[in-house]
């Protein structure tokens, strides 16, 4: 343990994941020990414990089994305090296509031809320069399948592809005649990624 805490004291800190209940010491008496905390999200499987975490004003809390799209989440929470462009974007090289699968059927989608993605609770709505497909998929899934500097989250419920916006303002983008809100949490990303 005290191992690890010389580690973090000295690292350069940007984001910690931490657990409440482990062996020797709290998560959140762990916290307390470093003098100047980085940003944190607790992962715990234990509700009791979050009023106190919220003291240390850490980023998230997130409640064991954490789920992808949970932890996708508590991630762009963090991004956004601290004026990252959240994108779905990478430096991994572009990729022509995707292959989703949906049933029985998989779709092979290009993925220049992409104008944007919408959320439909659990469905996803692509429509492309060809074609428009509906299939049972999350949005924080196809948003890591794309790993396309192309693509934007405007909104918790669509990703456009930025070379289809022929338009923006402060609170839409405009991929045609087709008008996508920007969320208020992804205003500040949008602006830093379009500007």
């Amino acid at each position: 343990m005290y191992n690890s805490w010389v580690k973090i004291e000295k690292a350069q800190k940007h984001l910690l994941f931490l657990d409440i209940r482990m062996p020797q010491l709290s998560g959140i008496d762990f916290l307390k020990t470093i003098k100047k905390p980085p940003q944190t999200i607790f992962t715990t499987a234990y509700r009791e414990f979050a009023l106190e975490s919220y003291d240390f004003e850490i980023v998230d809390y997130l409640l064991k089994p954490i789920t992808f799209d949970r932890f996708f989440k508590a991630v762009e929470r963090y991004l956004r305090q601290y004026h990252i462009p959240v994108n779905v974007v990478s430096t991994a090289p572009e990729i022509p296509f995707i292959i989703l699968k949906s049933g029985i059927k998989n779709y092979k989608i290009n993925v220049a031809d992409i104008i944007y993605i919408e959320s439909i609770r659990d469905y996803i709505k692509i429509l492309t320069t060809e074609s428009e497909l509906t299939i049972k998929y999350k949005i924080s899934h196809i948003a890591i399948e794309l790993r396309s500097q192309r693509f934007l989250r405007v909104h918790r419920s669509f990703i456009v592809n930025t070379e289809k916006i022929t338009s923006f303002s402060p609170s839409i983008v405009e991929l045609g005649k087709k008008e996508i809100p920007i969320g208020p949490m992804y205003k500040q990303s949008v602006d830093a990624a379009l500007r």
